[in-house]
């Protein structure tokens, strides 16, 4: 017998109701028989029974709103639907509508995903009111607030999204929404503050200006994808975005005000309520804020009823309160890493700060068991989100922690003044700057440090692996007494911490060895091994975007597993040979949108038609067009359409789609650039190169040409200087690529070639004058690597690179090594 979601939740919250009742009733029984210390046990178990039916209702309740009968069968019909829907989170100025893009036949327009609350769905059987969170693809109209409570219309339609997400379905824009009404309320004036704080924030230079929008008001959205990849390392992420801490300090300089003016009690709490409203309109709810808030509210009231509250009692019943009422915050990281660090506060850090105080004062034991009891509560849930272990992460922290409550008040002060007084605000701005820029420095400087982080492993053995240590730490500050058995009990515990510290450094250090000192993160291109054939991964801040498929679905999920890439931006076919587009039947559920040239043969490939069915936006590109993936922008450099704007006439390889890698304005470092030329032959190069913009053929890394054949134009690799050339080549292939007159081509062009057949994946990370080109381990006899290649030049005398025929290595020797571009 099979019981669909929605009769399993009614049968789970009817059972632990029932379970409750008969809990309450027989406390009650064993109450009047006189034993007081079971029937509080069972009381205990009754009210957990009572939290869990409450909980399952609100789960069940939130459930049917996801599932209800108009979004599923719009769902299933793949038709386009009129829809209304509104913004629930701040979203970069990069999802607006760029003028200068164009689409084959007014197709889907490219652009970020967000998260926005569906209200109106009409799909031409009747229009009906809706309040479902969804995830929106596509870009909105030029000039359009991009502010939370912005109202949108659009033609979309609606796809399924797995279980395990936040949302209920994906929106795919067939178009660029049109905004209906700007935020307003109180909204409206978050909005206005914000906007007048980023404009004076923009002028506040380096890592510094980026992060005090983020540390004041939580607006995170010009913070640079290395920033946060060095944060992450570092383990001061949450520093990024406003905190829980946040909360606290906001209604607590309220209150300390109220009592220096020597107001009511009632007056004081009412005033640091409404101070603390205000705030989480201002920095949006996310979910660190709304967890402090909600313990905030607890202790509040409890203040007013003449109450006192422990923190962990607030801790649990905002906790509880958050989930009955919206059951999907158990999906947000946010809440549960911020839930996760108050409970190390709470349980842990008090009691290992006595113990520490003991070896040394115990200012310094409190200030380091603070964030050492943080670290440890959150890392089983970091783990889930990167299945790595911050070795730096308690001294970054110490280092950045008084730093962070100066940004974020004087930030904040800032973002007030800035529209009433603009003068003082840009005072208060550079002031707040000056912790901002040290905190970046910190996490710069940490995340660079030898052994910054050590991989543990993924999913349930990593949770472990960090929170046995975490339990074992609190159970040995806990542990009282000085009797035999309590310090037997006491070395016990500190013996096994040890143990399993040693062990998860020792697989740790065994992971980085064997991956050659781990893969560059964040990293910008991937070449996957597929065999003879192509697949490479162009990740942006807006997503991931795969470029071809390969000829078999087993290599490419390899590849995208290893990635940690499970949802696409897009997926661009560059022509529909099998050794390119072989696995697209797998990568196509995964896509926002399909690209593909504009071509006569393309319009009647299967794929294309699988897209349309499926309701995936689908675009034909051809030269001219451009496509603005957040920081990275791609022109398409070939084929060309016909004179009067149809289709191009050619096929195969000489129609396939060639592309022009390049940086946005958005991307705050230097980012490297990239072009991909698909299977096109050496004719059809020289015509690209004849005919596309000078400022588009100059490229920091080439995706070769048909694997490396020998039909290459000689002269467009001279024009674009690549410093690396990535070759997507099957091992001991019958074609006899790459050919040894390619590769002597490339070296004559200065890039160093590089092959999958030898390196296996080909991971691009760094910048343009850092190039780093990682791939996965080899053995040490080939461990010697290719020297960085830096502003001044090539090195006197260049390295024998192992891509090359006469430096291979044994075709016994294991697969690919990290390397350096020179």
């Amino acid at each position: 017998m099979s019981y669909s979601i929605d009769e399993s939740a009614a049968w789970l919250t009817s059972g632990a109701a029932a379970v409750a009742i008969l809990l309450i009733t027989g406390a009650a029984v064993v109450q009047r028989r006189g034993s007081s210390r079971c029937a509080g046990w069972l009381r205990l178990l009754a009210v957990s029974a009572a939290v869990a039916a409450l909980t399952g209702w609100a789960s069940w309740h939130a459930l049917e709103q996801r599932q209800a009968a108009p979004m599923q069968e719009a769902i299933a019909s793949k038709h386009s639907c009129l829809v209304e829907f509104t913004l629930t989170q701040m979203v970069s100025s990069s999802v607006l509508e760029d003028p200068g893009s164009q689409e084959d036949g007014g197709q889907a327009p490219l652009g970020q995903r967000f998260r926005a609350q569906l209200t109106h769905l009409d799909c031409g059987t009747g229009a009906f009111r809706l309040d479902a969170p969804v995830l929106v693809s596509g870009r909105l109209a030029a000039g359009s607030s991009t502010e939370p409570g912005t109202r949108f219309a659009a033609d979309a339609k609606l796809r399924d999204i797995q279980a395990s997400s936040r949302s209920a379905a994906r929106l795919s824009l067939d178009a660029p929404a049109e905004q209906l009404a700007p935020p307003v309320g109180a909204l409206a004036v978050g909005a206005t503050l914000r906007a007048s704080f980023l404009t004076l924030a923009a002028t506040l230079p380096g890592d510094g200006g980026q992060l005090v929008p983020g540390l004041a008001v939580g607006d995170d959205r010009e913070v640079a994808e290395d920033l946060v990849a060095a944060m992450k390392t570092s383990s001061l992420v949450h520093l990024t975005a406003v905190s829980g801490a946040n909360c606290a300090l906001v209604t607590g300089a309220v209150l300390v005000i109220g009592r220096l003016l020597m107001r009511p009690r009632l007056e004081r709490l009412a005033a640091a309520s409404l101070a603390l409203v205000a705030f989480v309109v201002l920095v949006t709810p996310q979910g660190s804020v709304v967890r402090a808030s909600a313990m905030a509210i607890v202790v509040l009231a409890a203040d007013a009823g003449g109450r006192r509250v422990t923190g962990s009692s607030a801790l649990n019943l905002a906790v509880i309160g958050l989930l009955v009422i919206s059951p999907d915050m158990s999906l947000d990281a946010g809440f549960a890493l911020s839930a996760a660090a108050t409970a190390g506060l709470l349980l842990g850090a008090g009691p290992l700060g006595e113990r520490l105080s003991a070896w040394m004062p115990r200012p310094l034991a409190l200030t380091i068991a603070v964030p050492v009891a943080a670290q440890l509560l959150c890392q089983p849930v970091l783990v889930l989100l990167d299945p790595r272990v911050p070795v730096h992460g308690v001294t970054a922290n110490l280092l950045a922690a008084p730093a962070a409550p100066i940004a974020t008040v004087v930030g904040l002060l800032a973002c007030l003044l800035a529209p009433l007084a603009p003068p003082l605000a840009v005072v208060l701005a550079w002031v707040a700057w000056l912790p901002a820029s040290w905190i970046a420095a910190v996490a710069r400087v940490t995340s660079g440090w030898p052994l910054a982080s050590i991989p543990v492993p993924e999913g349930l053995g990593g949770v472990l692996i960090t929170a046995i240590p975490a339990v074992l730490l609190v159970w040995w500050c806990r542990e009282r007494g000085d009797s035999p058995p309590a310090r037997l009990r006491r070395l016990a515990l500190v013996a096994l911490m040890a143990l399993l510290v040693t062990v998860a450094l020792g697989v740790g250090l065994g992971q980085r060895v064997g991956s050659g000192l781990t893969r560059p993160d964040p990293w910008r291109y991937w070449m996957c091994d597929v065999g003879q054939g192509d697949a490479m991964l162009i990740r942006s801040t807006a997503g991931v975007i795969l470029m071809d498929t390969g000829p078999e679905s087993e290599a490419l999920d390899a590849c995208l597993t290893e990635a940690k890439v499970s949802e696409l931006a897009a997926l661009i076919l560059t022509h529909f040979d099998k050794d390119h587009d072989g696995a697209a039947a797998t990568a196509l559920p995964l896509a926002e949108q399909l690209i593909v040239p504009t071509t006569g043969e393309a319009h009647g490939e299967g794929i294309v038609r699988d897209a349309a069915t499926h309701g995936i936006p689908l675009v034909f590109a051809g030269r001219g067009d451009v496509f603005t993936f957040g920081d990275l922008a791609l022109h398409v450099l070939w084929p060309a359409r016909t004179s009067s704007g149809q289709p191009s006439v050619l096929s195969s390889n000489e129609g396939s789609l060639a592309v022009s890698v390049k940086p946005t304005a958005s991307c705050r470092q230097a980012c490297v650039s990239l072009i991909a030329l698909a299977d096109l032959g050496e004719a059809r190069q020289n015509e690209l190169m004849s005919e596309a913009p000078p400022e588009l053929l100059s490229a920091d890394v080439v995706k070769v040409s048909h694997h490396g054949s020998r039909d290459q134009a000689a002269e467009l690799y001279r024009v674009m200087q690549p410093k690396a050339a990535l070759v997507s080549v099957g091992a001991e292939n019958g074609y006899g690529h790459p050919t040894r007159s390619t590769l002597d081509m490339l070296t004559a062009a200065g890039a160093i070639p590089l092959r999958t057949d030898e390196r296996g994946h080909l991971v691009v990370a760094g910048s343009p004058d850092d190039i780093t080109v990682w791939s996965p381990p080899q053995a040490l006899a080939e461990a010697a690597a290719v020297p960085r290649f830096s502003a001044s030049g090539w090195p006197a005398s260049p390295p024998c690179d192992t891509a090359l025929p006469e430096c291979a290595p044994p075709r016994s020797a294991s697969r690919s090594r990290r390397s350096r571009t020179p």
